[in-house]
């Protein structure tokens, strides 16, 4: 096979797995929840401190962050941020030339944000509910106002490369068709689906790595 025919045979395959994940409907913001906020202050602030964001910090789950110093931090590691770093960084500058040349995209969105709060209530408090409809009321449009979608797409990208990745390793073994079929069965009956593209946790830059490591 020429080098040409595999590389469409790679692209091929980043998007039979990347583009069906984002796409896919559950998501989850949990342990993940930090990753996205101490990447954009990593490129906003060059530091890793979340203090920026106490508005954010008072309505939602405080387990995944620390004190330090009085400082407020991620509790997980730092590399998931890392990686999502770029994709923050690309994702802030669209949106901003978007709402630019686009403004009315603003009041819509925020629409869009808040009704699916209401829809999909996380707590019992009315109070803390009404909280986080205030905050997405007037929080500025970024890759934080929408890291609950946007950890899905990362993530998805994600594992993605872990496809590629997979496929160049088990290709040493196999045909380039065996080498595809195993790659996109690992990632569509594994937990690669269910759990290391629902969010940006640790479990899909693992497997990335682990699997580069191998190959």
């Amino acid at each position: 096979m020429s080098f040409v025919e595999e590389r469409r045979i790679i692209l091929l395959l980043f998007l039979l797995v990347s583009a069906p994940h984002a796409v896919s409907p559950v998501h989850l913001v949990g342990d993940s929840t930090w990753t996205l906020p101490t990447a954009a202050s990593l490129i906003n602030e060059g530091n890793t401190d979340l203090d920026e964001y106490g508005d954010l910090i008072a309505i939602k789950d405080a387990y995944t962050l620390q004190q330090i110093n009085g400082h407020y931090y991620n509790f997980f590691p730092i590399g998931t941020s890392i990686v999502a770093l770029p994709f923050v960084l690309a994702f802030d500058t669209l949106v901003d030339l978007a709402l630019y040349l686009h403004p009315p995209l603003e009041e819509r969105i925020r629409k869009l944000v808040i009704n699916y709060i209401r829809a999909n209530p996380t707590s019992s408090d009315r109070q803390l509910q009404q909280r986080k409809i205030d905050f997405y009321r007037q929080a500025p449009i970024n890759s934080v106002y929408l890291m609950q979608k946007l950890e899905v797409v990362i993530a998805s990208c994600v594992v993605g490369f872990f496809a590629v990745a997979l496929y160049l390793l088990a290709r040493q073994a196999l045909t380039p068709t065996a080498a595809m079929a195993l790659s996109l069965l690992v990632c569509y009956a594994t937990p690669v689906y269910s759990t290391a593209s629902r969010g940006m946790w640790q479990h899909g830059p693992s497997i990335v790595a682990l699997t580069l490591t191998l190959y």
